[in-house]
């Protein structure tokens, strides 16, 4: 939901305001029990005029720490609030100076994604292999977040995947009223993702100057959601992860694909699985050079990606779901709060399976599975009076059944 905000008032807009020497020491932080307050500076003769920076956290307006998140329906109760910490500050401005206001220049739209028995490292580390959602966006290094992160940027706006436990528990003493969560076993692996939005793209998501209200409808989460999030879901649902070796050797031969062709697929879907698209784009242009590196890359879309295995955490259906659909978190929530379950699908990893865990794959009943052995539509091999079948056969099987079903 509409997370934080950088705002711009008037001096004229406050009945009252803290004297420079008051407002740089800050004496409400030791007049007040422990307590999150806005980050407020003076802007003398700036572009903004004689004003006020406000910096705001809406959760931690409303709740002491943004592990819980606001609603829409917590509008009045935030305006509230933020005049109370404002006016413990020493700053006294009305409710509608604030509603009103048209001048927010930085936001942030945010979204804690409960991951269950899911490494939180599991998921950022598919996320990594993402395509950037925009054009102009490309994925750069770690910021100040303690751990892995995903972070995809352009000029003014970028989405970031980060570890909100981990980034909990290392700032404790800027998080109020969470020493339960420290507490629950079931809620250590939480992904936090955040999409920071500037002047020029703030425009396109919310329209022409829009004012503090009109950002708190929940539309506008959706508008974001679906413009940088989205394209790295469809991609992932769509492009991860390319089929094993053996399987694709199986499925290019039904292609009639020239040996050289093979080896240069080889290698970038490779990459790809190991590092993710943009690595591996640019190693190639590193290794050699971008004629071909671009050849190689062309060959993709000739031969696109054959989608046939399940993750080993078959998480982004769930975390797609929890983005798309939110149930925000709340204090009133937490404790009826269901925590994802999501199996591991660890038979993928044995090479030879029997007719349950074939059958599991494909989707049919084992016995529908000896059958097909039996007819030799599925190639197999008999040990102690019972079928084996290649886990590459049949991957290689169920693509096939794939295609004809599309044609």
């Amino acid at each position: 939901m509409f997370d934080k905000f950088t705002m711009y008032a008037d001096r004229a807009d406050f009945s009252r305001v803290p004297s420079p020497i008051e407002l740089n020491n800050k004496d409400w932080l030791i007049k007040h029990p422990p307590q999150y307050f806005p980050k407020v500076s003076y802007c003398s003769g700036s572009y903004f005029g004689n004003s006020f920076k406000i910096e705001v956290s809406i959760p931690k307006i409303l709740y002491g720490n943004n592990f819980f998140e606001a609603q829409e329906s917590d509008f009045e109760t935030f305006l509230d609030k933020l005049t109370i910490q404002l006016e413990k500050m020493g700053f006294c401005i009305g409710k509608d100076m604030l509603r009103y206001n048209q001048s927010i220049y930085n936001i942030e739209i945010a979204k804690n994604c409960i991951l269950g028995n899911i490494p939180t490292s599991v998921v950022l580390g598919n996320l990594y292999k993402s395509k950037a959602p925009r054009p102009q966006m490309k994925l750069v290094g770690k910021d100040w977040i303690p751990g892995e992160q995903v972070r995809f940027i352009g000029a003014s706006h970028e989405i970031t995947f980060y570890d909100k436990y981990l980034e909990l528990v290392m700032a404790k003493r800027n998080q109020f009223n969470l020493d339960w969560l420290f507490h629950r076993s079931d809620l250590k692996n939480i992904l936090r993702m955040e999409i920071r939005l500037k002047k020029e793209q703030i425009k396109q998501i919310f329209g022409d100057r829009p004012t503090l209200e009109e950002m708190f409808k929940e539309r506008y989460y959706h508008k974001a959601v679906q413009k940088y999030f989205g394209p790295m879901a469809t991609y992932l649902l769509t492009h991860q992860p390319y089929v094993t070796p053996d399987t694709e050797l199986l499925l290019y031969k039904d292609e009639e694909m020239n040996a050289s062709k093979m080896k240069d697929l080889f290698l970038v879907k490779s990459l790809i699985n190991e590092h993710g698209y943009i690595y591996a784009k640019k190693r190639l242009k590193d290794l050699f050079g971008d004629k071909e590196a671009n050849r190689i890359f062309a060959l993709l879309k000739r031969y696109p990606p054959m989608e046939v295995v399940q993750p080993e955490y078959n998480f982004l259906p769930m975390l797609a779901e929890q983005i798309n659909q939110p149930k925000w978190l709340t204090p009133a929530n937490i404790v009826s709060l269901e925590v994802p379950n999501v199996k591991s699908e660890n038979f993928l990893e044995e090479s030879l399976w029997n007719c349950a865990q074939s059958a599991k794959y494909l989707g049919v009943g084992p016995r529908e599975i000896q059958r097909r052995c039996k007819n030799k539509e599925i190639p197999s091999i008999v040990i102690a009076g019972s079928y084996r079948i290649h886990k590459a056969d049949i991957m290689a099987y169920a693509y096939r059944e794939q295609r004809k079903k599309g044609s």
